[in-house]
């Protein structure tokens, strides 16, 4: 019924061929976790983790039909940032969702 989730280092090389300044340490934000779970998230030893399946088996369906899914996510992303009253600068550079 669904596509099994993009492992983390897959999407992260896919978001990296969109984007060269993404930084490893945005991949779990850019997925609503914290940057520190951004390096086990991106571990191609691990399986994907319980905060980021769902949205990366979006990923992996919106990337085999052709849509935009780095640019939805981010603009997702980046309204929820601005939303919250957060700096985009701060939030991208820091990884965290709060003050």
């Amino acid at each position: 019924f669904m596509p099994e989730p993009l492992p983390g280092h897959e999407i992260f090389e896919a978001v990296s061929r969109e984007d060269p300044d993404f930084k490893l340490s945005q991949l779990a934000p850019l997925f609503g976790a914290s940057r520190v779970m951004s390096y086990e998230f991106a571990n191609s030893d691990t399986d994907c983790p319980f905060f980021a399946r769902r949205l990366a088996m979006i990923f992996r369906s919106a990337s085999a039909g052709g849509l935009p899914i780095f640019k939805l996510l981010k603009d997702s992303v980046e309204e929820e940032v601005v939303a919250r009253g957060l700096s985009l600068e701060q939030f991208w550079r820091d990884g965290r969702w709060h003050k």
